[in-house]
């Protein structure tokens, strides 16, 4: 499986400054990582900026990189790849990122870009702190089945509460009418109801099913997440 998150691969040896502030720099991986999973790069972006600044730790250049991607800012993507194999030179994922910068050099050329190539000089020899904060590029395309249950199962609902309601109307109706006369309703009358009453009952159960579906890939989905951000070393 291709690897967005590169914490649980890449093993750097040096701890990070002991002024970083922690707390500050996961919050802001936190917050950077729900922008990006909803589209919001340009917003994640600053998140992972504003975390690295905490704490100078290269996976959020990483993380920084893949945002100017989304952008299709190839050229700041492009230097912040290299920042980060400059501060991460033994991780096995080096070929990964350096297709990336390929494919992001060849987006530059393609779109005839006015500025200049970044510079591949890398920066200031620094001592690296453990990966710990990556977004994964694909989180959040395996949440559609959430949303189509959530989708099915209020769709399911709400016909059986409208098929109910027009039930027991046809029911009153019958009741005020053929159901007063000696000879009462005709087979046809009460088949009628009855299979009203069957097609709420299997709605309802559509429903039941579609959000027991729906719950588990919920706990799923989030299980997934919670074992990405784990992955810390």
């Amino acid at each position: 499986m291709r690897v967005g998150l590169l914490a649980a691969v890449l093993v750097l040896a040096t701890a990070a400054p002991a002024r970083a502030d922690l707390a500050r720099a996961n919050a802001n991986f936190e917050k950077g990582t729900r922008l990006y999973q909803v589209g919001e790069y340009a917003k994640a972006l600053e998140e992972f900026k504003a975390g690295y600044v905490e704490e100078a730790d290269p996976s959020f250049l990483y993380n920084v990189a893949q945002c100017y991607r989304q952008l299709g800012n190839f050229k700041e993507a492009v230097a912040s790849y290299r920042r980060f194999l400059s501060l991460a030179p033994d991780t096995p994922l080096r070929g990964e990122v350096e297709r990336k910068i390929r494919e992001s050099e060849e987006q530059l050329r393609n779109h005839k870009a006015a500025e200049p190539a970044p510079s591949t000089a890398p920066p200031a020899a620094v001592a690296p702190a453990p990966a710990k904060w990556e977004v994964d590029e694909r989180a959040g395309r395996s949440r559609w089945p959430i949303w189509l249950g959530g989708a099915l199962t209020l769709a399911a609902a709400g016909s059986a509460v409208a098929v109910g309601v027009s039930t027991n109307r046809r029911f009153d109706d019958l009741r005020d009418t053929c159901g007063q006369k000696p000879a009462g309703c005709t087979d046809a009358e009460i088949d009628e109801i009855l299979t009203r009453s069957r097609i709420v009952n299997v709605l309802w159960g559509v429903a039941g099913a579609a959000a027991l579906a729906t719950g588990i890939a919920a706990y799923a989905s989030t299980r997934e997440a919670g074992v990405r951000v784990s992955l810390r070393f």
